[in-house]
This record gives structure tokens, sequence and C-alpha cells, in this order.
């Protein structure tokens, strides 16, 4: 075996070396940079809630919370900026007709379900009595909508 390189190996590296920079350049070349971080629109719904047991400490002036909200939105997704969408009430709200809102409780340890228990419609006037109406801000805050549902919350 010798330590040089025949003439022949030499060619093939050189010939090898440039088949890799032209495949190399060629792949760089073929790449598309553009970013299209939308993709086709899907109906998402977004769901928010506050399920509060409140407390078991005797003398504690929180109590036993019945009273629990929740919030269904539609995620949204438009080529436009999110500034040009805050004054359509559909881009983010459901018609609150065609929900179906209920909720079940899993028990932690058997894992038997309880339920299902409908939720009770809460208008935005509604809100407004009880001191949970939306603060306005960018998106569109009239008939604001929760869903309620009065049930003492042992375990959750």
């Amino acid at each position: 075996m010798s330590l040089f390189m025949s003439n022949l190996q030499k060619l093939y590296i050189c010939s090898m070396k440039k088949i890799f920079c032209i495949f190399l350049i060629s792949v760089l070349l073929s790449c598309d940079n553009s970013l299209d971080i939308n993709d086709e629109w899907k109906d998402i719904p977004v769901i928010y809630g506050i399920l509060n047991p409140g407390t078991d400490e005797p003398n504690s002036d929180l109590g036993k919370n019945e009273n629990h909200y929740v919030r269904i939105q539609k995620s949204f997704l438009g080529e436009a900026s999110a500034n040009s969408y805050v004054d359509t009430y559909d881009s983010i709200y459901y018609n609150s007709s065609d929900l179906n809102v209920w909720l079940d409780i899993v028990n932690n340890q058997s894992g038997e379900i309880e339920g299902p228990f409908s939720l009770e419609l809460i208008t935005s006037d509604d809100l407004e009595e009880i001191e949970l109406s939306k603060n306005d801000g960018l998106f569109h805050s009239d008939n604001h909508y929760l869903y309620k549902i009065s049930y003492v919350a042992r375990d959750l």
C-alpha cells in the first residue's frame, strides 16, 4: 500500500468534491425562504373556565363557592392585522344559540363521571347586574356572555 495517492484517486476525490459542491448549491438555491404561518381556517373553540371550590376552613368568610363560570370563544386567523378584526363580533364569539354547553365531573379517586350538568347562559345584561361585565378593550365587548353552573364543587 502506497503512502501517496495515485493520480486516479486524486482525480476521483476532486470530481466528488465538485459534485458535492454542485449538489449543495442546488439544494440551497431551491429552498423557499417564504414563511406562511397561516394555515387553512379551522373552527377551534377556546374555552376558559373558573371552577372555584372555595375553602373548607371553619370560620372563613370565603365559604363554598357555588357559582362557576365558563367562557367560550373562537380562535381566529386572518391574513391582516388582528386590529382589523376587532369590530367583527363573529370573529371571536359563537352564536350562543348554536352552542350546547355542559359539564361532566370526574371523581379523582374512582374515575366515575357525574353529570352531565347543563350550563346556564348569562347575557351581558345579567353580567352587569352581578358585576362581571367585560371591560372595554380592543375586541368587541357588546353582547358578551358567559355560561354559569351553580354547583358545590367538592373535589375539583
